[in-house]
């Protein structure tokens, strides 16, 4: 969700072409960290987690849905985290339109 909250014309490919959505979700694991807890290191690229393919099948559903519930651009009007042993967790997420004032 803050990947298009900061990048507002980026959902509309995936949008046209939910084929693209897959894509999409590996562009943007790509660049984030897979620390191994409790060490805290990063795991090799090799390594995969027996839950990641259904991870990311469950993002694939949720940002789907949200792109296809929510067609406008929008932002993020409230976020809460915490950090974990293996990254940072979303608490809490309000989203909201953009202003057109």
């Amino acid at each position: 969700m803050l990947c298009p909250s900061a990048h507002p014309d980026a959902p509309a490919a995936p949008r046209a072409d939910p084929a693209l959505l897959r894509g999409a979700i590996e562009e943007v694991l790509r660049f984030l960290p897979r620390p191994v807890a409790p060490t805290g290191r990063t795991a090799h690229p090799a390594t995969t987690c027996l839950g990641a393919h259904l991870a990311r099948h469950q993002v694939a559903i949720a940002t789907g849905e949200l792109l296809h519930r929510l067609p406008g651009p929008w932002s993020v009007s409230r976020i809460e985290t915490a950090r974990t042993p293996v990254g940072i967790d979303v608490l809490d997420l309000a989203l909201a339109a953009p202003s057109t004032s």
